[in-house]
């Protein structure tokens, strides 16, 4: 029993050691996989869901929709640019000041956390399948309601919003944090203003039977 211990205590101890490294290839993995899942999911929906029949033309609609993959671009440059400064930050990524001293007990449960996140979105792709559109309804639409379906709305946002946050911690990185913020503002507005206008109109009642039967758009028990 204490060898096992001491096995796990060691292992432990590597994963420590590794634990910059093991940050970067999961926000590394998890852009990579998006983007994969992402094409994917489209072309299958292209191929079997039918044509966008309607969506937004507003000018908000088109600031709102580009806001959200615009964010993503800083943490696209730490991907790239971390495994030439030992994995971590580069100092001109982000100053000092808007670093805060996480230990790495708790970075490492944000690291957990995020890849739990990555795989409740691989779950909400398949459970959203040919229906899927960014902002559109197609012909052969229909209102998604299992899977996380049934507990909030909009699942794809609330996991992409606590992968953001949690891996803002795993940096201590001020900067990913406040861009979560962005994240939620931004996607309540898509979500709210123009995503569910959208789906009242193509489904009418149905939408609305489904609205009070999941109260919650982002996330559950929130908001």
């Amino acid at each position: 029993r204490s060898s096992s211990c001491v096995r796990a205590c060691t292992l432990l101890q590597c994963l420590m050691a590794l634990l910059d490294q093991l940050i970067w290839a999961v926000i590394t993995g998890n852009i990579i996989l998006t983007v994969i899942t992402v094409r994917r999911t489209l072309k299958s929906a292209d191929e079997k869901g039918g044509k966008v029949v309607s969506m937004p033309s507003s000018s908000g609609y088109r600031i709102i929709n580009a806001l959200v993959p615009l964010t993503t671009l800083y943490p696209a440059v730490y991907m790239l640019a971390a495994p030439f400064y030992a994995f971590k930050q580069p100092p001109w990524f982000v100053s000092d000041g808007m670093l805060l001293s996480v230990p790495d007990m708790v970075r490492a449960l944000c690291l957990g956390v995020m890849v739990v996140t990555a795989c409740c979105g691989s779950w909400t792709w398949s459970a959203l399948g040919t229906s899927y559109h960014p902002i559109g309804v197609r012909e052969k639409h229909k209102v998604v309601s299992t899977g996380p379906y049934a507990w909030v709305r909009h699942p794809m946002y609330c996991w992409g919003i606590l992968n953001w946050f949690f891996t803002g911690i795993s940096l201590g990185n001020l900067v990913f944090i406040a861009l979560t913020l962005v994240h939620v503002v931004s996607l309540y507005i898509k979500a709210a203003y123009f995503e569910e206008p959208l789906l009242l109109q193509r489904f009418g009642d149905e939408y609305r039977r489904y609205q009070k039967r999941v109260p919650y758009r982002l996330c559950w028990g929130i908001i």
